[in-house]
Order: C-alpha cells, then sequence, then structure tokens
C-alpha cells in the first residue's frame, strides 16, 4: 500500500498502477521524464536522506510524525513544566529529545505525563515479538482475530487507564504506526499477513484521527490509497463470509468519507463521483432498503451542484419505496420527501410544459410534512424549502395553487409568504 499517490514531480495520480520509482529510494514518477525533472530540480540532494530513512514513504510518515510532535509539544509546554516521562523517567527524551506531553488520554497527575516517542517504541517492541510468531495462521481471518484488536489497543489506547488517545498526540502515533508497518514489512521474520491485515488497520485509523482534526487535505490523501489498495471485484462479488462482508462495508465506509473530503476541499466533481460509486455500490451490494441514506447524501450533491434532472429523477424512484417500507413519518423519509420537493422547485425554473403542476405538488407535500409531528431542527429547512417556493418562481400567484382555506391561512399565518 502507498501514501504517496502522486507523482513527485507534477503530481499526477499514480493510482494503483505500478509506477517508476527512484531506484534507491523508492520515491514514485508518472514517468521517466519526470524522474529527470524532479532530480535534476533538488531530488538528487535528498535521495540518500530519503533512503536512509527506509524509503519515500517512511521519509514522509516521519516527517508528518515530528510536525504532530512539534504541535503537541508546544501546546503542552506550560502543563508539563517540572514533570518527567513516566517511561523513561526523563524530561527529555534522549534519542530524539522530545518534549513531554499530557491531556492526550483520561490520565491524571503523574501518570499523564510521557514521551509521544516512548510510546512508539513500546508498541513497536511489543508488536514486532507478537509479529514473530509463526503460530499464527498467515490466513487474514487468523491475523486479524488474533492480532488485530491487540495491535489496534497497542497505538491507539493508553496502557493505563484504557483511554483512547486523542489530538495531535494521537495523529503523532498514527504516522509513526504506518512508519513501523512499512519498516517491518522488510522483515523476512513477521508474520507477513499479519503486518498486511495491520497496514490497513493502521492506516484508517490514522485517516480518521485526521478526518476528526479537519485535515481534510491529508486524510483524502489515506482513503485513497485505501481505495487503491482494494483487490478488484471486492465491490461486486458477494462470497457470504464474514471477512468479505466486513470488507466491503469498511470499502464502502472509506468512499463516503472520501467524498466528504472531498466536498470540504471544494473538488466538486470527485465529490459527485464518489457518491456516486457509494450508493450503487450500496445498492447492488446490500439491496434497495440499504440506499435511503446514501441516496440522501447523493441527492444533496447533485441538487447543490444543480444537476437538478438527475436528482429529480433519483428522488422519483426512491421516495415511493421510502415511504412504503419505514412509513411517512420517519427522519429517512421525512428527509427524501424534502430533497424531492427542494428538486421539483428547482426544476420548474427551466419552465417545461406543466411547470404549474411542479411547484404546485411541492408545495403541497412540504405542507404535508409540515403537520407531522416534527423537531425545530428537522422542521425548519422545510420551512425555509417552502418560503422559497412561495416567494422565488417563474410566473404565478398563491391563487394558482388552489389550495384550502386552512392551508392558506396557515401559510399566511406563519409568515411564509409576502405576496
Amino acid at each position: 500500500m502507498y501514501l504517496l499517490t502522486t507523482c513527485a514531480s507534477c503530481a499526477a495520480p499514480l493510482g494503483s498502477k505500478r509506477a517508476k520509482q527512484c531506484s534507491r529510494c523508492k520515491t514514485r514518477y508518472c514517468s521517466a521524464t519526470c524522474q529527470r525533472d524532479h532530480w535534476a530540480r533538488g531530488h538528487q540532494s535528498l535521495c540518500k536522506k530519503i533512503k536512509k530513512a527506509g524509503d519515500a514513504e517512511t521519509y514522509h510518515a516521519n516527517e508528518k510524525y515530528k510536525v504532530a510532535v512539534a504541535v503537541a509539544v508546544a501546546a503542552c509546554a506550560e502543563d508539563t513544566k517540572g514533570q518527567t516521562c513516566y517511561i523513561c523517567k526523563e524530561a527529555i527524551q534522549r534519542v530524539n529529545e522530545e518534549g513531554l506531553v499530557s491531556g492526550h488520554c483520561a490520565c491524571r497527575g503523574p501518570a499523564g505525563f510521557v514521551h509521544v516517542g516512548c510510546l512508539v517504541h513500546q508498541s513497536v517492541t511489543l508488536i514486532h515479538d507478537e509479529a514473530m510468531d509463526k503460530s499464527v495462521a498467515a490466513t487474514k481471518n487468523a491475523a486479524y482475530r488474533k492480532l488485530g484488536p491487540k495491535w489496534r489497543r497497542l497505538w491507539f489506547n493508553c496502557p493505563r487507564c484504557k483511554g483512547e488517545y486523542c489530538g495531535d498526540v494521537q495523529i503523532a502515533l498514527g504516522w509513526s504506526c504506518w512508519c513501523s508497518h512499512r519498516l517491518n514489512q522488510r522483515d523476512e521474520m513477521v508474520n507477513q499477513e499479519a503486518y498486511s491485515i495491520f497496514a490497513r488497520i493502521s492506516v484508517r485509523a490514522l485517516a480518521l484521527r485526521l478526518f476528526a482534526k479537519k485535515h481534510f487535505e491529508e486524510a483524502r490523501a489515506l482513503y485513497l490509497a485505501l481505495l487503491n489498495s482494494v483487490p478488484p471485484g471486492t465491490l461486486t462479488m458477494d462470497t457470504g463470509s464474514t471477512e468479505a462482508s466486513l470488507e466491503r462495508e469498511e470499502t464502502i465506509g472509506d468512499m463516503d468519507k472520501l467524498a466528504i473530503c472531498h466536498g470540504k476541499l471544494g473538488r466538486a466533481d470527485d465529490e459527485l463521483t464518489a457518491r456516486k460509486l457509494v450508493h450503487h455500490a450500496t445498492r447492488s451490494l446490500f439491496g434497495r432498503r440499504a440506499t435511503y441514506a446514501t441516496a440522501i447524501k447523493l441527492a444533496s450533491v447533485l441538487l447543490d451542484q444543480h444537476y437538478v434532472h438527475d436528482a429529480l429523477e433519483l428522488l422519483s424512484d426512491i421516495c415511493p419505496d421510502v415511504a412504503g417500507d419505514l412509513g411517512f413519518d420517519h427522519h429517512l423519509t421525512v428527509e427524501l420527501f424534502h430533497l424531492l420537493c427542494r428538486a421539483r422547485w428547482m426544476h420548474h425554473f427551466y419552465g417545461r410544459e406543466g411547470y404549474r403542476d411542479d411547484l404546485r405538488e411541492a408545495v403541497t407535500e412540504l405542507l404535508g410534512l409540515l403537520g407531522l409531528n416534527l423537531t425545530w431542527e428537522v422542521s425548519q429547512p422545510i420551512r425555509n424549502t417552502l418560503r422559497l417556493a412561495l416567494t422565488h418562481q417563474l410566473d404565478w400567484s398563491l391563487e394558482d395553487l388552489n389550495l384550502d382555506p386552512s392551508e392558506l391561512e396557515a401559510i399566511i399565518s406563519a409568515g411564509l409568504f409576502r405576496g
């Protein structure tokens, strides 16, 4: 698995294809031309340094680790004055000259002061001993069952309070976890099948932590790496095994997070593509009833990007099913019908024949939704859409709706129409 998914020279996506590499440090390129250009622009001076770290992936992760540790130490500088690490009993770590951190778990008092480097060394030592155990069968199921949960705890949970690490300490440990995997991957003595499982665990855990800290660019790169490493056919073949089902669910979850990262970074086309993939994969693997939540996300993106006809087609197809399956007052049903009304209102601006019927249906259904026992958080977006439908349109008036007097009075008294 590669976390550096773009050409080091021109930043072109490399995907899962076999890329051109620097023979010494394994930096990847899209072509020999880019490799020569990168060498001339400064790679020559860095190549040996990268090789000394292990390879380009390890060097990159080490640099990210150092940044995260520096941020964490700086944030804890006042709290850690005069304290010592509970592992090495030193104020400054001798190897890396790191300062102390605190507040990264539920420990209190002296028990919470530690060097991130000491936590890393402790986890690496224990995991390497486990990985050399040849009694673990060389299958994904056996490796994951025996080592997966334990490795997850070693890297991401405090050994004292058992609480999960948080903040920049968590991110630093995530990068170091990936470095450990890269270095041990070349050790013939360790269980390689177990390490291949742990690679995905470590990258996914790090991606989730970067995502939670709103580091969307870095999280996006990790989710792309995870998806590029998925074996062909994972999302199209149902073998019936528990392991395969878990892998499919995790892959779809990665695609969903990737779509969010694309949206946060303003990559509209990539976000839409990812949303479509999530929706179609969910439908093909888990059936129609599993797609209601993914349809909401896809329709929202389609409407935000003004693919109104596509959104209307999707929602018109799925809304009758969700009402029958879940009931009209279910929160997914309410959200899907709200989006359908919004799509009809937006679609009427195209001025097709019968556009007034679109508006009439939208307003009538929005009034029906507001008649349900909804919370303020749910009803407010619906009221906003109804207000837009009543005040922004091509050519009509409130009388064109042929509403009942009670409905008309409700609209006016609620201040939803000022005509």
